[in-house]
């Protein structure tokens, strides 16, 4: 497999991971905790803590 494959294997691995994601995560929260989570892994406290401000 060349390189050109793999990246286009890669591509849809995260695109299947993003996917199941945003299956489980659904409606009105996805973006906010989505935004949220971008800068790496969150804990619920934090999360729970600043619902107010959403």
């Amino acid at each position: 497999m060349d390189r050109k494959e793999e990246k286009i294997k890669d591509r849809k691995k995260a695109g299947m991971a993003i996917r199941d994601t945003l299956d489980v995560v659904g409606g009105k929260w996805k973006l906010i905790l989505i935004s949220i989570m971008r800068e790496g892994p969150v804990r619920f406290k934090i999360v729970e803590s600043g619902k107010d401000n959403v």
